[in-house]
């Protein structure tokens, strides 16, 4: 965990919260929640469509990227 915690930046509270939504959506399994080492991956990539469940919003930015 205290590794997790140099490298994210986050805190503790934080890191859990992220693994417990993992867990709900069936990328992880974390049986023993005080040990991050008994964490088992069930998937280790985004599923397809996954990453892009919202619509991009159209702003000012659209002209330099687009253009």
């Amino acid at each position: 965990m205290e590794e997790l915690i140099i490298k994210t930046g986050k805190t503790r509270q934080e890191i859990k919260m992220a693994l417990i939504s993992l867990e709900d959506q069936m990328y992880i399994i974390w049986d023993e929640k005080r040990l991050v080492e008994s964490i088992k991956i069930l998937q280790g990539w985004e599923r397809e469509g996954e990453h892009q469940k919202t619509k991009p919003s159209s702003g000012s930015t659209d002209y330099w990227t687009q253009y």
